[in-house]
């Protein structure tokens, strides 16, 4: 019996080195990540001094690239995730209130941040989806911009940020993981302008860019999320949907089967109609991809 106990404890033991090493070596690969910096020169971006139409441009792409799903309706900041597994991870307050950063970014610190998620000081900032935003046309850009420097000023002050165990272990085991998008994304990708807001597929493929984050750059899906949310869709593979059942689908987030969609797919109420069909028209023009999530 004590032999048993002793093999037992022997085998006790191995377990938890074993899991004290894995744990180890999250910690310092994540934290290689968490504590780079890195040296962005973003591209030059002329804001000019705004008009109602520029000002009217960004607050719509504030709303339907989902910005304020993030940092809040009065774009003030919210605490995104707050507990032990996964960590206090909170979204800036953009306004220049107490506790905002619009009075200390320069025009350079905002095409930084938004373009290649990276902080003025070169600190990577966290579940910030550049992947999307690097994609924005020059015109988008410099509105979207312009919107978020005007917005009245939000006393709120983001608690000091800690990543979890869970979040760690995800990033550094899950690619698809978007703590970090800085090192995810080619950060070569050139400013352009926007194309034309028309039905097509090239404005649709514009605009389902907003899609990357949560369905993957092929848009086929991931399995990568917060804990308690389901894979996201296959978008590649919506070929049996007509363009009636899709609006319903991103506006109201029921499918065709009648079923709702998970919470966390967020209502793309704040979209236009064309901005839907032309998404609508270039997921029909996708090939569909098979892919294993």
């Amino acid at each position: 019996m004590k032999k048993v106990l002793k093999l037992l404890g022997i085998f006790i033991g191995a377990i938890v080195a074993i899991f004290l090493i894995a744990l180890g070596v999250i910690y310092y690969l994540s934290n290689q990540d968490l504590n780079a910096t890195h040296d962005i020169d973003p591209v030059a971006l002329e804001i000019p001094q705004p008009d109602s139409a520029m000002l009217a441009l960004g607050e719509h792409l504030a709303n339907v690239r989902a910005c304020t799903a993030c940092h809040g309706a009065n774009l003030g900041g919210e605490v995104m995730i707050d507990n032990f597994a996964m960590g206090t991870i909170a979204a800036s307050n953009l306004t220049s209130g107490e506790g905002g950063i619009a009075d200390t970014y320069t025009d350079e610190d905002w095409v930084r941040a938004v373009r290649h998620a990276v902080a003025p000081d070169g600190r990577p900032l966290k579940i910030m989806p550049s992947q999307e935003f690097i994609h924005l046309g020059r015109q988008d850009l410099a509105a979207l911009i312009a919107y978020v420097k005007q917005v009245p000023p939000v006393d709120w002050t983001a608690p000091e940020a800690r990543v979890g165990p869970m979040a760690r272990a995800l990033y550094v085991l899950t690619p698809g993981f978007p703590l970090l998008e800085h090192s995810k994304i080619d950060n070569t990708i050139p400013l352009k302008d926007a194309p034309v807001p028309e039905v097509s597929v090239k404005y649709g493929e514009y605009m389902a860019v907003s899609c990357y984050g949560c369905h993957g750059s092929d848009l086929a899906g991931a399995a990568a999320g917060p804990p308690g949310t389901p894979p996201s869709s296959n978008l590649t593979k919506l070929q049996s949907w007509n363009e009636e059942q899709f609006i319903r689908a991103v506006r109201e987030g029921i499918r065709p089967t009648g079923d709702t969609l998970h919470a966390f797919m967020p209502r793309w109420t704040a979209a236009t109609d064309t901005e839907v069909g032309a998404v609508y028209a270039y997921l029909r023009s996708l090939e569909p991809i098979e892919k294993e999530q």
